[in-house]
């Protein structure tokens, strides 16, 4: 019987880095704080909704609707991606032949390892969203389907992606009729100021938004005893009826993408820049009507709380494959080579940075830092998120000038392999 993946190009050397995983890697952690800076800093309600806080309208709804548009859920299923691909190159049949079982072992640890980095990123961290948990829980079961081939790979991914879109498991806590009673008891339609400030579902946004502003301006054991819900939430119940499809469907993805080739530099501008076209042209039409309702007639609620019965998930997955397609169009020019070499090393420390993030996140919103929490509006707050990019990429170009690996990855290596790794370069390694 043939192998389901002998159609497939031929594997990189799993003991040699992938530059160009490398640069997309840099690419999704930096772009998902490009959303995630919005959550630290912003009540949910004014998360959801730009009209409710501050008064540059115009500049937080062009922001929204960017981020809606081309950044919201790409970059978490960009990263879902990767991690698919990288798991595929851990397990490569060249590696695999030579170490045997102890690779399996060592897979397996990895994916272990993950889940605790998330417990430490959400609980320690204050992350409710994080994602290493779910990565490192549904990467346990990627080991036995390694070897289907790429159109299994993409159909059983794309599957997982449409049951997630149809709601499959999931039961809101508010449902759409619920929310369009209220607004129709309140005479609200749209989502204003205006329309809501002399309403009772105004005044209890109001009040929501004060009180959680008043939290995250608080200490630190005060946050972290009211997040405890949201992560057990999120560790839990959300596995199971989100991430699982979503999630799970990219890595499967992922993993199709790279026995193709796609990931690991193998393919040719004839294959990216189709991916580019087709993939932003099929997510702009998916996903622009909405954004460009949303932003100029007002904040329809039932909509954006019927928004799972759309197919979000398939609007985001055409639009990171354009996001691909463009990165790896880029990366073959001169003129991105720099650029290419900065992502490369942000992406190589991808797991210190992202929980960086968070990091930086909490001392620069919450009160344990400056307490910037809902001081800032849409708009200004991609200032905070360039500051940010700005920080982690000198810190990860000057940090492996001198170290092999990222903090956290040298870490999370020494416990794969069961032995400290080399941590510091030789003063005449390049």
């Amino acid at each position: 019987m043939q192998p389901l993946i002998s159609n497939t190009l031929h594997q990189p050397s799993p003991d040699v880095r992938v530059v160009q995983l490398d640069v997309l890697r840099g690419a999704a952690v930096l772009g998902i704080y490009w959303v995630n800076v919005m959550y630290f800093a912003l009540p949910y309600s004014a998360y959801v909704l730009p009209v409710l806080m501050g008064e540059a309208t115009l500049a937080n709804n062009l922001v929204w609707g960017f981020s809606e548009l081309m950044v919201d859920g790409t970059m978490r299923a960009l990263f879902s991606m990767l991690f698919g691909a990288s798991a595929m190159l851990f397990l490569a049949e060249s590696r695999l032949a030579g170490g045997g079982l102890e690779v399996v072992d060592r897979y397996y640890r990895r994916t272990i390892l993950l889940i605790i980095f998330g417990l430490i990123h959400a609980w320690i961290l204050l992350w409710p969203q994080d994602v290493l948990y779910a990565y490192g829980l549904l990467g346990l079961f990627l080991f036995p389907l390694r070897k289907l081939s790429p159109k299994a790979l993409f159909a059983l991914g794309f599957v997982l992606l449409i049951l997630g879109d149809l709601g499959v498991g999931q039961s809101p806590a508010v449902s759409q009729a619920e929310v369009s009673q209220t607004m129709s008891d309140t005479g609200i339609e749209y989502i204003t100021k205006e329309s809501i400030a002399d309403t009772q579902l105004g005044e209890a946004i109001e009040n929501q938004i004060e009180e959680e502003i008043a939290l995250y301006h608080s200490g630190y054991w005060t946050i972290f005893e009211s997040q405890k819900k949201d992560v057990i939430r999120q560790q839990s119940s959300n596995v199971y009826d989100t991430y699982f499809f979503d999630v799970g469907g990219m890595m499967l993805i992922g993993m199709g993408l790279f026995a193709m080739g796609i990931f690991s530099g193998q393919r040719t501008a004839d294959v990216y820049l189709p991916f580019m076209v087709v993939g932003y042209l099929i997510g702009f039409f998916m996903r622009f009507p909405e954004v460009y309702e949303a932003v100029t007639r007002g904040f329809n609620l039932v909509r954006l709380v019927g928004r799972e019965s759309t197919f979000y998930n398939v609007g985001r997955l055409a639009m990171t494959i354009g996001h691909i397609g463009l990165i790896c169009l880029l990366y073959e020019t001169r003129f991105f080579a720099r650029i290419a070499n900065v992502l490369a090393r942000v992406g190589r420390m991808a797991l210190t940075n992202y929980m960086m993030q968070s990091l930086l996140s909490m001392l620069i919103f919450y009160g344990v830092g400056f307490g910037l929490y809902g001081q800032l509006e849409r708009y200004e707050l991609l200032y905070v998120c360039v500051g940010v990019w700005v920080f982690l990429a000198v810190f990860s170009y000057s940090w492996l000038y001198y170290f092999h690996y990222g903090p956290m990855e040298w870490v999370w290596r020494s416990m794969i392999y069961a032995k400290r790794q080399k941590f510091r370069r030789d003063k005449t390694s390049t």
